[in-house]
């Protein structure tokens, strides 16, 4: 069973998403190749797709701590 740590340490962990977008922001405005739309909803799709895995961690990560759902003792 996860606590409140587990938990802290999820939401911390949501800021390495806005440098994971800026990151590809700079690829994208400083590569001398040519960019198509298909690489950058490629691009945002899979950056879509690590955060929604995450905020599912941490949506079961708050349920365990606050004992929900599953997790409850009835």
């Amino acid at each position: 069973m996860k606590n409140r740590f587990h938990l802290e340490q999820e939401i911390l962990e949501t800021s390495g998403f806005s440098k994971q977008i800026n990151l590809v922001v700079d690829a994208i405005e400083n590569t001398k190749s040519p960019i198509t739309k298909k690489y950058v909803v490629t691009l945002l799709r899979g950056l879509a797709g690590v955060l929604d895995i995450h905020s599912d961690r941490l949506f079961d990560t708050m349920c365990q701590t606050l004992g929900l759902d599953e997790y409850s003792d009835k």
